[in-house]
Formats: structure tokens, C-alpha cells, sequence
């Protein structure tokens, strides 16, 4: 029997859209209908929908947003206007007071509740704030240098969204002069930007269900994270991401042939997924077939070269080995390719505490929490960060 238990799988979640957007943008081209026939639609292996697998509220604004922009708004725009007053109450603590986490995925309404979320969650419910205002929005998949974190025996790639409030026309180029706003909770340097697409408000119910999915994989709620995908793909049956999050929910499963057929979707969709070729080319020796594996491991190479966080795997090894020097070494290499990876530099702490050099490793998981939009992994950088303070 071929042991398939710690083979690690690639999810695109849309966190800090951890999935968690000025350049020409492009539009999503609409999806067909999907049938509830869908051969990957097995509901019978899952049991029946849970009540809380829910999308059509994702945008709806609650009685207490609409009262707080009617009313505790009221003011600020009749002096700033619209634009300017919602912009100013989303980064103002005195009003609004949002906190930025990368913590459960949550709709408009639950975000405004809880006064916190990662930036899909936030874009999300700002979006909803200027549908009460009557005020146009535009929101964008900023394309930045992939950040990821692993979760027990899977990797979370993330991305990240943001939002602008108001119109920017060909005359305000010309003009210099607009009223557009754009809202990015988590800001990225301009120069790490590679590309900015806008994003249909389908596609990003779309994410948000998606991201639902990746959040019950990662509880182990194989059955919750299921119906999440399942929606996502019912949703926009052109998003990549949530047919590769399908898949992966099947292989948990054991259910191999429907992995392989929701990643192969996935693929064709996206024939340059760097994840769905991953996750196929593991499939595939799950599967014992090694020449299937090998013709995607070529195909994978030369859309990446350099395989993403190739010395952080390594560097894993050589601490079963207690090999800690070469270790630290595999993890600085790695970090000159991704220096905001959070688990690398947690990873680089544990280096240097293997190697006694106590200085460095707590700086470098001060390091980890700055840069981690995760909160069970901050949770785990504040308690060794303790620990260390203490020795």
C-alpha cells in the first residue's frame, strides 16, 4: 500500500487575499451555468448542505451599517463628501477602529461586527458601506510576489485585494484631478507590484467561498470545506483556484479519481498554475504513475524554474538531521528569494537557537510576528517569543 499521508498539497486562499489590486485592467469573462449533474458535485460522499454555507449575503449590508453611514456618517459628508468620509472612517481608529487579521473569512456584515478581518474580508465589507452610499466601486487583484505558509501537510499560497471607491475617467489622466479613492488595508510597494486585474463582485464570492473552504480543510472539517468549494465553483465556475481547493477536499477523502479530475479542470482552466501542477505531479505518484508525474514536473520547471521554497523543504530536512548550520544557510538563501515569509524566518529562529545564538533567533521571530498575517501562527510566534525572553 503506497503511504500518501504526508504528501503536501499547494491552496490558493485569497487572506491578506494570505485568497488576500494601476495598470490596464482586465475583466473576468463570464462563467456558463453550472449543472447540478457536475460529476465533481458529490454531494452523497458529504451529506447534505450545511445552513451555513451561505453566499448570497456576502455583500448584503446590515441595519447597523446602513444607520452607521445614514446616520453616524452624516456629518462627515455633507463637510468631506461621500468619498472622503468613507475613506476617513476606514482608517481612522476613532471611528471605525478595524484591526487587520488574517482570522476567519467573513461577510460584510460579520466583519462590520467584529471590527476585523484579512483584506478580502475588509474589502468586502467596505464595498457593502459604499453600496449604501450609492458610491461606485471598483475592486482589484493586486499581483505581487507569492506569499505562502504551510498548515500541517498543506501550503497556502495567498494573494491580495484591494479597493477603490469613486470612478477614475480617461479625462482625471488627463486633468490630474479625481475624486477616486483607493482603500488597501495591507499597502505594497509599488515596485513589488507586478500586474493589477480587476475582479467581478462574482469572483470575489467566489474567493470568499473559497477561502471558507481552505479555513474547514485546515479544521479538518472535510465535509464544511466540501460545500465551501462546491460553492465557490457553482458561484464562478471559471475560478481555478476553488476547483484545485476541490480537489485536495477528494484526496483527503481518499477519493483519488475525483482529485484527479477536478485538478485536470483545474488545469485547463489555468494551464499555468504553478499549484494545480504541483498538486497534479503528487497525484500522480500517489497514483503510481511515475511518467505522468515526470512530463508535469517538466512543465512545472519551466514555469518555475526555481521551485518556491525549495531551501525552506530543505533546510526541514536537515534539522531531522540536527544539522542546524546547514540549515540556517538553506533558510538565508531562501529569504534572499522571499524576505516576508513569516515560517521562514520562525524557521531561521529555530536555527539559531539550535546553534546557541539566542540574539539573532529572537530577532528574527519578532521578525516572523511582524510579518505574519496569520493568527494561529502569530499565536505560535508570541508563545516561543516568550519562551525565549525567558531563558
Amino acid at each position: 500500500m503506497r503511504n500518501t499521508a504526508m504528501r503536501t498539497y499547494w491552496i490558493c486562499i485569497g487572506l491578506s487575499v494570505l485568497f488576500c489590486l494601476l495598470l490596464p485592467a482586465c475583466v473576468t469573462q463570464p462563467s456558463t451555468a453550472h449543472s447540478s449533474q457536475d460529476p465533481l458535485f458529490q454531494h452523497a460522499l458529504f451529506g447534505e448542505r450545511p445552513k451555513q454555507v451561505e453566499t448570497s449575503d456576502v455583500f448584503t449590508a446590515s441595519p447597523a451599517m446602513l444607520k452607521y453611514v445614514q446616520v453616524d456618517l452624516a456629518s462627515d459628508i455633507q463637510r468631506l463628501g461621500r468619498t472622503q468620509a468613507l475613506f476617513e472612517a476606514l482608517f481612522t481608529r476613532a471611528k471605525l477602529k478595524l484591526d487587520y487579521h488574517a482570522v476567519k473569512t467573513g461577510t460584510a456584515s460579520e466583519t462590520f461586527v467584529s471590527r476585523q478581518g484579512n483584506c478580502l474580508s475588509l474589502v468586502i465589507m467596505t464595498a457593502a458601506l459604499a453600496d449604501a452610499l450609492d458610491l461606485p466601486t471598483t475592486i482589484f487583484n493586486v499581483m505581487v510576489a507569492e506569499q505562502w505558509s504551510r498548515q500541517g501537510d498543506m501550503y497556502l499560497a495567498s494573494g491580495h485585494v484591494n479597493i477603490m471607491l469613486g470612478r477614475f475617467t480617461p479625462r482625471d489622466a488627463v486633468t490630474h484631478k479625481t475624486s477616486a479613492l483607493i482603500v488597501d488595508f495591507a499597502p505594497i510597494e509599488a515596485a513589488k507590484i507586478t500586474d493589477v486585474q480587476r475582479l467581478s463582485r462574482k469572483r470575489i464570492v467566489a474567493m470568499y467561498a473559497n477561502n471558507r473552504a481552505a479555513e474547514s480543510l485546515l479544521l479538518g472539517q472535510l465535509s464544511l470545506a466540501y460545500w465551501w468549494s462546491r460553492a465557490a465553483i457553482e458561484t464562478d465556475a471559471s475560478f481555478d483556484d476553488a476547483l484545485n481547493t476541490i480537489a485536495v477536499v477528494f484526496r483527503r477523502a481518499g477519493n483519488l479519481g475525483l482529485a484527479e479530475m477536478a485538478f485536470l479542470r483545474a488545469r485547463q482552466k489555468n494551464p499555468k498554475s504553478v499549484h494545480t501542477l504541483s498538486n497534479l505531479q503528487i497525484l500522480m505518484r500517489d497514483l503510481g504513475r511515475n511518467d505522468e508525474a515526470q512530463q508535469f514536473a517538466v512543465e512545472l520547471k519551466k514555469l518555475q524554474p526555481v521551485p518556491l521554497n525549495v531551501d525552506y523543504r530543505k533546510a526541514l530536512e536537515r534539522f531531522a538531521q540536527h544539522d542546524f548550520s546547514a540549515a540556517r544557510d538553506l533558510l538565508l538563501k531562501e529569504l534572499k528569494r522571499q524576505p516576508t515569509c513569516a515560517e521562514c524566518r520562525f524557521q531561521l529562529a529555530r536555527a539559531y537557537l539550535g546553534l546557541k545564538d539566542n540574539r539573532r533567533a529572537l530577532d528574527q521571530l519578532r521578525q516572523a510576528l511582524t510579518l505574519s498575517a496569520d493568527i494561529e501562527s502569530r499565536k505560535r510566534y508570541v508563545n516561543k517569543l516568550t519562551l525565549l525572553k525567558s531563558m
